[in-house]
């Protein structure tokens, strides 16, 4: 008791003096057993380690740290990390409630929402809390059909369609679209029926596809050039008509790359290579798209924070409206080089969650934190391959094809709990 009490004074002491040099002293501890956390690191807003814990748990800043960070994220191997908006001096890591990657959470069984077997479904978005799914039901995309139905899959309205759908979008600021093999419908909803409502040319599809969302009026914009490997992420502000840059990425090294390559497939074809030349263009453009997935990923408005994902550097970056920096904050998820998971976006609760899909027999969905870049537990979807998924007020949807009925593709629902 009494070197307990001697090392109680000794601290209280040292805290003193180094308060008086403009320091503090917190104390990182286990939150369930109370025991010092050695080894923890203490980051600024821009992801630079500022102090690391001794091996007592013990762990030294400046006083100013707080002035000029908005926020601290504490980070320890095997606990989740913990943020700090004012000066403590006891911080409490926890465990994460499950250990991943061990173990995943199987949801509640998904349900079958479009009723009809003989359709195969080729995609689908939210109106409002009802869903819009163009499908067909005959060979090579015949009988092809808008249906409209609510979340428990019964069904408000189908209309027939003279052209094939191929694929819906949603834009930036919440307009459903059908993409057809004659171009490209705005979707509304007429007396309970699904319509296309005006055509536009398949040229302007691209373009409304830049926009990746909107808040409070401004538009935000993601432009990739594939030449140069370079992404540019901006915004047209409400009121204007002028496109500014906020946050770049690029990848010198691999459009040298690229370009050194692209001079030996003329050269071969110049000499007749022809078969060798068309490998080496292959490969080409695999290892091209692979080093564009990491700098060409959408931005996300969650409230008034903006937030881009860099997957080289592990950092996510949080904007305001405005294209300010607020913070950037280490990802503490696992991820491989070869990217294999996404992030996706719920469009009621505004939660973002990773999506991971390399192993495709068995895919899992996560909650992100983008204040700490902590996930939650991994929940597996119930069918193995499963294609479009997305989320909708914290419950899954996803498209499925049955192997035994491999003419029709179905639309699911999974709740998340």
């Amino acid at each position: 008791m009494l070197r307990l009490l001697t090392l109680l004074t000794l601290v209280t002491l040292f805290s003193r003096s180094l308060a008086q040099e403009g320091k503090i002293v917190m104390h990182v501890q286990d939150a369930f057993s109370g025991v010092g956390v050695p080894g923890a690191m203490i980051t600024d807003g821009s992801a630079k380690v500022i102090s690391h814990s001794d091996t007592s748990g013990y762990a030294v800043i400046p006083a100013h740290a707080f002035a000029a960070h908005t926020i601290l994220i504490v980070i320890a191997t095997g606990y989740s990390p913990d943020t700090l908006t004012e000066p403590v001096l006891d911080v409490y890591l926890r465990r994460p409630l499950v250990d991943l990657p061990a173990a995943t959470i199987s949801g509640a069984k998904a349900r079958r929402l479009l009723n009809s077997e003989a359709e195969y479904v080729v995609d689908y978005c939210f109106a409002g809390d009802n869903i819009i799914a163009a499908t067909y039901s005959g060979d090579n995309g015949r009988k092809a059909k808008l249906v409209l139905m609510n979340s428990n899959g019964d069904e408000l309205g189908r209309t027939k369609l003279s052209t094939t759908p191929v694929s819906m979008f949603t834009s930036c600021v919440g307009n459903n679209y059908c993409a057809c093999d004659d171009g490209f419908y705005l979707l509304a909803t007429t007396d309970g029926l699904p319509q296309l409502a005006r055509r536009y040319d398949r040229s302007l599809q691209a373009g409304l596809q830049q926009c990746d969302c909107s808040c409070q009026g401004s538009l935000y914009y993601r432009v990739n050039n594939k030449t140069s490997f370079r992404t540019v992420y901006g915004r047209i502000a409400r009121g204007d008509s002028i496109f500014r840059p906020f946050k770049i990425f690029e990848e010198a090294a691999e459009a040298r790359a690229s370009y050194e390559e692209l001079m030996e497939i003329i050269a071969l074809y110049n000499s007749g290579q022809f078969s060798l030349a068309a490998r080496k263009a292959g490969h080409r453009s695999m290892w091209d798209k692979g080093a564009l997935a990491h700098i060409n990923l959408p931005i996300f408005a969650v409230a008034d924070t903006l937030v881009v994902f860099d997957y080289r550097g592990k950092q996510i970056w949080c904007f305001d409206t405005g294209g300010k920096v607020l913070a950037t904050v280490p990802t503490a998820f696992d991820w491989r080089s070869a990217q294999q998971f996404e992030i996706l976006k719920d469009d009621v609760t505004s939660t973002l969650y990773i999506h991971r899909y390399g192993n495709q027999e068995r895919h899992t969905i996560e909650t992100l934190d983008i204040h700490t870049g902590a996930t939650g537990p991994r929940i597996a979807l119930v069918h193995p391959f499963a294609d479009k998924v997305r989320l909708h007020d914290s419950t899954l949807y996803y498209l499925w094809q049955d192997a035994p009925h491999h003419r029709t593709r179905q639309l699911y629902i999974q709740q998340l709990n």
